[in-house]
């Protein structure tokens, strides 16, 4: 994806879409809408057994409505996300607080921001904010 995402009405479209189907179909625990990708935490609403295959359902979906919203607002067609996606299962609470702290410190590390707070697109769920390091 080129740096579409630098446009706020395209990252916001990306942003109410995460929060949609928050408590409905996941809990969003954290996103970093960077300009170029997306880093997202969320807890599938189901068995862990199902979790695989509803994540992938979930981020397919995330994907093709974005799309379809993004392409209607700069009046194109086609695939805009990339096909894959890394898609990861977290084992424990260190490797949760690791990972909420990378997304966090995403905007950071890529020389954006000084600190995670101040990028606009970074959000956290209140309960985790502590555990960024």
């Amino acid at each position: 994806m080129p740096d579409l995402l630098k446009r706020d009405e395209l990252a916001d479209v990306v942003k109410a879409a995460l929060h949609f189907y928050d408590t409905q179909k996941y809990s969003l625990h954290a996103y970093c809408i960077m300009p170029n990708h997306v880093h997202v935490v969320i807890t599938p609403l189901c068995d862990n057994i199902e979790q695989n295959k509803v994540l992938s359902g979930i981020t397919q979906s995330i994907k093709r409505f974005t799309a379809r919203e993004i392409n209607k607002l700069i009046n194109t067609q086609g695939s805009l996300w990339a096909r894959e996606s890394y898609d990861h299962i977290v084992r424990n609470e260190p490797e949760f607080g690791r990972i909420i702290s990378y997304v966090a410190n995403n905007p950071v590390k890529a020389g954006f921001v000084k600190h995670w707070q101040e990028w606009k697109y970074t959000w956290i769920e209140d309960s985790l904010k502590d555990i960024i390091t």
